[in-house]
C-alpha cells in the first residue's frame, strides 16, 4: 500500500516591519480612545455623586448631600467602592486632600510610607493611591520590595484607632429609662 504524500505546511508569512508598526499604532490609538472614554464616563458619574452624596465623609469641611453613597452607587448602577474611589481622587484632585509627589519612584515610595506610618486620616491604601496617582498594587509591591511592608502583617487601622481613641460614652442620669431590648431572635439554624 503506497502512502499517501503529505506537502509540509506552508508557514505564515513574517509579517514586516511596517505592518508591525501599523498594527501598533492601531493598538496604541484603541487603547486611547477606551481611557479618554472610561474618563468621561467617571466623570459623569463623579458629577452625579457630588450632586446627590456630596464630598468624601473623611473630606474636612466637604459638602454633604442628602443621599447615601451605597444608593446613590446602586442607582447609578456601579458599587458603593467604585464611587468612592472616585470620591477619592476627587478630594486630592480639587486639593482638599494633600497629593504625594516625588521626581523618581524611590522617593514617592519613602513619602508613602512615611504617610502610611503616620496613620493620619487619609493613610489607607485608597487614600494612598489616590494621593500619588498610583494603583494599590504598585504601592505593595514596592513598599514590599524595599522591606517596608509585609502583606498581611499590618493594620494600619487598628494603629489609627489607637491614636485616635473615641470619646467615652456618656453614662445614663439618674433614674433614666433603660433603653428597651430588642425583641429576642434566634440564633443558628433555628427559624
Amino acid at each position: 500500500m503506497a502512502r499517501a504524500r503529505t506537502r509540509p505546511a506552508a508557514t505564515p508569512a513574517a509579517p514586516d516591519a511596517e505592518e508591525k508598526a501599523t498594527a501598533k499604532a492601531k493598538a496604541e490609538a484603541e487603547r486611547l480612545s477606551k481611557t479618554k472614554a472610561r474618563g468621561e464616563q467617571d466623570a459623569a458619574l463623579l458629577a452625579q455623586i457630588l450632586k446627590r452624596h456630596g464630598d468624601h465623609p473623611a473630606v474636612p469641611g466637604g459638602e454633604q448631600g442628602d443621599e447615601t453613597l451605597a444608593v446613590v452607587a446602586k442607582s447609578l448602577n456601579i458599587t458603593t467602592t467604585k464611587a468612592g474611589w472616585l470620591l477619592f481622587f476627587h478630594a486630592v484632585a480639587s486639593g482638599k486632600v494633600p497629593a504625594i509627589t516625588a521626581k523618581s519612584d524611590e522617593e514617592l515610595v519613602k513619602k508613602i510610607h512615611a504617610a502610611r506610618v503616620e496613620a493620619g486620616r487619609f493613610s489607607a491604601w485608597g487614600w494612598l493611591a489616590a494621593r500619588s496617582d498610583r494603583s494599590e498594587s504598585w504601592i505593595k509591591t514596592k513598599l514590599h520590595e524595599a522591606g517596608l511592608y509585609e502583606p498581611r502583617s499590618e493594620n494600619i487601622a487598628s494603629v489609627r484607632a489607637e491614636a485616635n481613641p473615641k470619646p467615652a460614652k456618656k453614662e445614663k442620669a439618674e433614674g433614666g429609662e433603660p433603653k428597651p431590648k430588642g425583641r429576642a431572635r434566634p440564633k443558628g439554624n433555628a427559624s
